[in-house]
C-alpha cells in the first residue's frame, strides 16, 4: 500500500469515528443540558417552596393576631357594659376605636400579604409543571444517549481498534504530517481534486476550492509520494469516479 493509500485508509477511518463521536458529543452535551435545567428547576422550586412556607406561617399568625384584636374589643365592648362611671365607658370607647383603627390597618398589610402567598402558591404550582415537563425531556435526552451506546458503542470501539492497526502502518513522518494537517485543516487533512474543465485542464481542491496545477493532478496519477494543495497545503487525491474516468480516457486515446 503506498504512502497516499495508508493514509487515506487512516483518514476514512478517522472520519468515521469524527461522525460517530460527534453523535456522542451533542448526546452527551444536550443530556448535561437538560441535567443542568432540571437541577435549577429543582433549587428554583426548593427556595420557593420555603418561600411559601413562611408565607403561609405568616398568614397564619395574621390570623392569630386578627382574633386578638376582635378578642380585645369584645373585652372592651363587655367591660363597657359593666362599666360603673361615664369616664370609665368613655376610656373604653376610646380604646375600642383605637383597636379598631389598629384593626384595619392590619388588615390591609395581612391581605396584601396573602395576596403575596397566594401569587407564590401559584407560581409554585406552575413550577411544578415545568419540572414535570423538564424531567421529560432529561429522560428522553438520556434514553437518547442510551439509545446511542446500545446502536453504535461497540462500532467506535471496532474503530478505535481498526485505527491503531492503521496508525502503525504509517511511517511517523507521514503521521507528524497527517496530525498536524489534521489540527490545521479542522480534521479534514484531504482534500479530493475536482474538475473544472478537462479539455482546459482546470482541476481545484474540494478543501479551499482554489485552482491546483495540472502538474499535481499529473503527480497524483502517475506516482505514490504524497502531493499537498498549493493553496491550503492539505494532501490531495483523485477520487475512485474521477480516477476512473481518467483510466477510460487513457485507454480509448
Amino acid at each position: 500500500m503506498t504512502q497516499r493509500n495508508e493514509l487515506l485508509a487512516l483518514y476514512r477511518i478517522d472520519q468515521q469515528m469524527h461522525g460517530l463521536e460527534s453523535r456522542f458529543a451533542e448526546a452527551r452535551r444536550d443530556a448535561l443540558v437538560e441535567q443542568k435545567a432540571t437541577a435549577s428547576l429543582h433549587a428554583e422550586r426548593a427556595e420557593l417552596t420555603e418561600q411559601v412556607q413562611k408565607a403561609r406561617a405568616k398568614v397564619s399568625a395574621d390570623d392569630k393576631e386578627l382574633a386578638e384584636f376582635d378578642a380585645r374589643m369584645a373585652d372592651c365592648r363587655r367591660r363597657m357594659h359593666v362599666s360603673k362611671s361615664n369616664k370609665e365607658y368613655q376610656a373604653l370607647l376610646l380604646e375600642v376605636d383605637s383597636l379598631r383603627s389598629q384593626k384595619r390597618a392590619f388588615e390591609e398589610a395581612a391581605l396584601a400579604h396573602l395576596a403575596e402567598t397566594e401569587k407564590r402558591e401559584a407560581r409554585l404550582a406552575r413550577l411544578a409543571d415545568a419540572l414535570d415537563e423538564q424531567q421529560r425531556r432529561e429522560q428522553m435526552a438520556e434514553k437518547r444517549l442510551a439509545r446511542l451506546h446500545e446502536e453504535h458503542g461497540h462500532r467506535i470501539e471496532q474503530l478505535r481498534a481498526q485505527r491503531q492497526d492503521a496508525a502503525e502502518q504509517v511511517s511517523t513522518s507521514d503521521r507528524a504530517l497527517y496530525d498536524r494537517l489534521f489540527d490545521n485543516c479542522d480534521g479534514e487533512p484531504f482534500a479530493a481534486i475536482e474538475e473544472q474543465d478537462r479539455r482546459s485542464l482546470d482541476y481545484s481542491c474540494s478543501g479551499c476550492f482554489l485552482q491546483v496545477p495540472v502538474e499535481r493532478v499529473s503527480q497524483l496519477l502517475s506516482g505514490t509520494e504524497l502531493t499537498q494543495c498549493p493553496n491550503c497545503t492539505r494532501l490531495l487525491f483523485i477520487d475512485e469516479e474521477l480516477h476512473a474516468s481518467f483510466i477510460a480516457q487513457q485507454n480509448t486515446a
